[in-house]
């Protein structure tokens, strides 16, 4: 899960339509960085939930968590160029291959557990396991 923690502020102190524009510029940025077989999705209001398929077990998915907050880091609306501050809750599994495996639903609520912790501490990336 990714929130744009200054989507309030943007929306806040600059006109109406901005921040939507601020968000469907992330998810073009987002889509662009996934992989084939990746899945981004807008997960309602400032967040979007990222799927990363196929990761390496060694593979934490903290260097792809950086990788989309390079991506995010300024966005231009117009002639305003504004410094995006992300937030990242990651949670490994996997989903629907095996009995063993997580559900959907409980690997996104496990993402969802991280990021708040990423909001609450002010880190940019909590993970779950």
């Amino acid at each position: 899960m990714i929130a744009l923690v200054n989507l309030d502020v943007i929306r806040e102190f600059f006109p109406a339509g901005v921040g939507d524009r601020v968000m469907e510029e992330c998810a073009r940025r987002l889509k662009d960085q996934a992989r084939f077989g990746d899945i981004v999705a807008r997960a309602g209001g400032d967040q979007f939930a990222v799927l990363l398929i196929d990761l390496p077990e060694s593979d934490s998915g903290l260097a792809r968590a950086n990788e989309l907050f390079r991506a995010l880091r300024t966005i231009r609306v117009g002639d305003v160029v504004m410094p995006i501050d992300a937030r990242c809750g990651l949670a490994r599994g996997r989903p629907f291959l095996l009995p063993s495996d997580l559900r959907f639903d409980e690997l996104y609520e496990r993402a969802e557990r991280a990021l708040t912790r990423a909001r609450a501490f002010g880190t940019a990336v909590a993970v779950e396991d």
